[in-house]
């Protein structure tokens, strides 16, 4: 074997070992866009653990972490709030990227399938890529002759009479 073939040989092999191609395509963290109608709105991340990732205002970007251990894809939830308006939130769950099932398949091998993307959390893919939320107007609690909160201004609560 010629000193050139060798060479080649080797920089196969170390491209096979490194090779997890949902890793390579798109790494083992994401950008989610956050926004909220209104804008402006305090938004908190959360993780699986309940753990804080993000607190900021709307609009943001949360980079977030795809994988949560060995084969484990990471959840989120997120919660925007905003003095006047109601509050929302939603959750942010892993899928299987088509990168790590079929990508492997064809260039990463089982290096890729077993180890290298199940360990940098690149198998994952967050859905959805990005979290749009509306927060509907908080109506003005009112209080009626007796000082009971009524949720509409001018109406007695349930069960009441005027």
């Amino acid at each position: 074997m010629k000193a050139g073939d060798v060479a080649k040989v080797v920089v196969a092999c170390a491209a096979m070992v490194c090779a997890g191609c949902a890793t390579i395509m798109h790494g083992g963290h994401q950008r989610v866009a956050i926004n909220s109608s209104p804008a402006g709105a305090r938004v908190v991340v959360k993780d699986e653990y309940g753990r804080e990732v993000l607190k900021q205002q709307t609009p943001c970007v949360a980079v977030l972490k795809r994988g949560s251990g060995y084969f484990g894809g990471a959840s989120y939830t997120v919660t925007v709030e905003k003095p006047g308006y109601e509050s929302a939130g939603m959750a942010i769950t892993p899928t299987l990227s088509g990168w790590y099932t079929v990508g492997n398949f064809f260039i990463g091998g089982l290096i890729g399938w077993l180890v290298v993307d199940p360990l940098s959390g690149g198998m994952w893919t967050l859905r959805p890529k990005a979290v749009n939320l509306s927060l509907p107007k908080r109506q003005a609690a009112a209080t009626d002759e007796r000082g009971a909160s009524s949720p509409v201004a001018g109406k007695a609560p349930a069960g009441t009479r005027r």
